[in-house]
């Protein structure tokens, strides 16, 4: 049986260890016209004693990716006190279906929001339920309401009433970012007038629609019974949308949440909201009743539950909208293909990860395993992962994208599993053998490409070296062959010398010079520790791996920007010179610094080296016997 029919057994384990979540969060594939949807749902364990339902919806792009665990954090904790809670991924984001450059895309936002609604008012049997948006997120949301979503309370966080506002902020951010990397600022050869924010895509007619949104102009079809909003670190909610709410009818609180920057930090240093996250379950709380508490009173109180329930139906009903799914329906290049959410089991806990194959079965019994970027989720890097997993099977190679443990849906609450020292650990070794078995005796496939980006690349690379049935490696920007703290810090000194004071660069390294940089009083002290060289070990070390990948026949791609430390040790050492040694080793080396290859531009050069390198591991197996085991 292939992986993608296990979606059916909804809960419960498997002799094999893949399996959807039995508890929180569950993922669920709701299936609409062209725009398949992925929700992450977080219910009760048992009945819900509220009533109501909640649903989460982001900010955009790598706003988004920061976020992502703490919104998972944040549901979990609705539950916990009772709220049946949903966490929605847009169409053309996240896992759902679609591309930046569908058209549309701000009408089937709106109508996702109205359908995620709906099936969450119907499958949770709520008497209401409540959107909590984030940015781009709580625009649509408002919109949607204006349009007749059954949505009934509204929290809108950090969210200005008008789409031009929040456009000029991702530019801004965007600008900020991009002045750390002046080289990458050229004139690219196909604009097609889309905006880069951030490293992903919001096309010009997106952008277009989303600059003439104006809240306060929308008549609402459905007066919400209250709205909670939401400043951010000092900035207070927008008056005239408050005001504009307020003459509607609609009882409004404004509050600040003053943990906003915590969010959004970077995905590593990202934490959970706390304080925003009580604030917006007290105001809940004053606004729910228990099931089965009286609600008469004055006008506009909720009708009873009976009463409610008659009106929608029978708990469970579908409609054309919303109809739950095994799997997530898209396209790409207009072959038809399906994603399955799946679990697996690792040494801390369940392993998420989202498998995409072709509708007609793949050409090979080939799997490409996409390991994660740091504390990045499975949607990779400017959704990378998710565009690179539906082009290669596309061409009939099924993916799969993975959160590590602490990441993204993967269970693992300790925050240290994302320290940089954390993702390096040789348990992490067992994540990926895990995985690569668990596939294995689900038939998916008996050969695998491993990848990822930084650590992610790590992890690939050591699982390479002792298990046979890895037959291809994607490397992007890695950082070590085998990693140390002691390599971290003798490098850390070397950018100290080379960058941290402004003539470094054309001095010459002598003992008095490295001592000054270095703070050093003793100049003989200073030149010792420089010369107790980690990266003399780390060169043995890596010829070493290269040797043995060679040796195993597995395809590799070596992909280092400009700025990237391996890159600079290699060409010290002389690797670099003589890449003739090792005929299976493809060395990439974009005009680039950034580690996350944001610019547009930059993201073609490396789809285009990837896909090469998946096409060279392809070639490569056609001669070769299946692999006879894991190890």
């Amino acid at each position: 049986m292939r992986a993608s029919s296990a979606a059916h057994d909804n809960g419960g384990s498997s002799k094999t260890g893949i399996r959807f979540a039995p508890a929180s969060p569950r993922a669920i594939c709701l299936e609409r016209d062209g725009d398949d949807l992925l929700l992450l749902t977080h219910l009760p364990e048992q009945s819900a004693p509220q009533d109501t339902a909640v649903l989460l919806l982001g900010p955009f792009g790598w706003q988004g990716d920061c976020a992502y665990r703490g919104l998972r954090t944040w549901a979990d904790e609705l539950a916990q006190a009772g709220y049946p809670a949903a966490r929605l991924t847009l169409p053309s984001t996240g896992d759902s279906a679609g591309t930046a450059h569908d058209p549309g895309r701000l009408a089937a936002w709106t109508a996702a929001v109205s359908d995620g609604a709906g099936w969450l008012r119907r499958t949770t049997n709520a008497r209401h339920v409540a959107a909590i948006g984030i940015g781009l997120g709580g625009l649509i949301a408002y919109r949607a309401l204006a349009t007749g979503a059954p949505i009934d309370d509204l929290v809108l966080w950090a969210a200005p009433s008008r789409g031009r506002a929040l456009l000029r902020e991702l530019r801004g951010h965007h600008q900020i970012i991009a002045a750390a990397f002046p080289e990458e600022i050229r004139e690219d050869p196909d604009p097609g007038g889309d905006l880069e924010l951030v490293g992903y895509v919001m096309s010009q007619e997106t952008a277009a629609d989303l600059g003439e949104l104006n809240l306060t102009s929308l008549e609402l079809a459905r007066t919400p019974r209250r709205v909670l909003m939401l400043g951010r670190d000092g900035i207070g909610p927008e008056a005239k949308l408050a005001d504009h709410l307020t003459a509607a009818g609609t009882d409004v609180d404004c509050g600040d949440g003053h943990d906003y920057a915590e969010l959004m930090a970077n995905p590593q240093q990202s934490v959970a909201p706390r304080r925003t996250m009580a604030l917006t379950l007290e105001w809940l709380q004053q606004g729910s009743a228990p099931i089965g508490a009286p609600t008469g009173g004055p006008a506009g109180a909720t009708e009873p539950a009976s009463a409610a329930a008659a009106a929608r139906g029978p708990v469970g009903a579908t409609e054309s909208a919303g109809t739950e799914a095994a799997a997530v329906r898209c396209r790409h290049a207009g072959v038809p293909l399906h994603e399955t959410p799946l679990w697996f089991d690792g040494p801390q806990g369940r392993i998420f990860g989202v498998l995409t194959e072709p509708d007609g079965g793949a050409s090979a019994s080939l799997c490409v395993v996409l390991l994660g970027a740091g504390a990045v989720p499975h949607t990779g890097p400017n959704r990378s992962w998710v565009d690179l997993s539906r082009g290669w099977a596309a061409r009939g190679v099924t993916c799969l994208r993975i959160d590590a443990a602490g990441v993204g849906e993967s269970d693992g609450e300790d925050p240290h599993l994302r320290d940089d020292e954390s993702f390096y650990a040789s348990w992490r070794d067992g994540e990926v053998a895990a995985i690569l078995d668990q596939l294995a005796e689900r038939e998916v496939a008996d050969r695998f490409v491993l990848g990822g980006l930084c650590s992610g690349a790590y992890r690939a690379v050591r699982r390479a070296l002792v298990d046979p049935r890895v037959r291809g490696l994607l490397l992007l920007n890695l950082y070590a062959f085998d990693w140390s703290p002691e390599l971290v810090s003798e490098r850390g000194r070397r950018v100290a010398i080379a960058e941290g004071l402004p003539n470094a660069r054309g001095h010459t390294l002598n003992r008095e010079f490295v001592a000054k940089a270095m703070g050093y009083a003793r100049p003989d002290r200073a030149w010792r520790l420089l010369r107790r060289s980690a990266e003399r070990d780390h060169k043995r070390l890596a010829l070493s791996a290269l040797d043995a990948l060679r040796d195993k026949r597995v395809s590799t791609l070596l992909l280092l920007g400009d700025r990237e430390p391996l890159l600079h040790q290699f060409q010290r050492q002389g690797v670099t010179d003589r890449l003739d040694v090792w005929p299976n080793l493809t060395l990439d080396l974009p005009p680039s610094g950034d580690h996350m290859y944001r610019a547009l531009w930059l993201q073609r050069h490396v789809y285009a080296a990837l896909d090469a390198a998946v096409d060279r591991a392809v070639a490569s197996l056609t001669a070769e016997p299946a692999a006879a085991g894991a190890r």
